[in-house]
């Protein structure tokens, strides 16, 4: 997405940003826009990289609540955006911020993998490790 190649300069934007996606991902009437809002933090967080780590509480509580859905159809379509962007920000905050909820997420993410049966649900799970 555009934002992605923005760097440093979406920092100022980025507490708008962040405050608009959480409320986009907690009371948007439909899956897609859930799914496009969870995303485009993916992408907010490629281009913040470690400036979004005081946003991290409020959004890895609005993460946990899609990656513990259940398997509905809806629910793994929203699981797979959620690990996905779980990804990212694990690749972006740096090993030192993401290390202390390594365990909690990689424990998730095998309890995931244990009973999915989706294709594109399991390949997220394995960018995750």
């Amino acid at each position: 997405s555009f934002c992605e190649n923005m760097g440093e300069k979406i920092v100022p934007y980025l507490q708008d940003l962040v405050e608009k996606l959480v409320v986009m991902i907690a009371h948007s009437p439909t899956v897609h826009g859930k799914e496009l809002a969870i995303s485009a933090l993916g992408a907010v967080s490629i281009a913040a990289e470690e400036a979004i780590v005081p946003f991290l509480g409020q959004v890895m509580e609005h993460l946990k609540v899609y990656l513990t859905a259940p398997d509905t159809e809806d629910g793994i379509r929203l699981k797979t955006q959620a690990i996905d962007t779980l990804s990212v920000f694990a690749r972006k905050i740096g090993k030192e911020t993401f290390s202390p909820m390594a365990a909690e997420w990689v424990q998730l993410g095998s309890a995931i993998l244990s009973s999915a049966d989706d294709p594109e649900l399991r390949r997220c799970i394995y960018s995750l490790f």
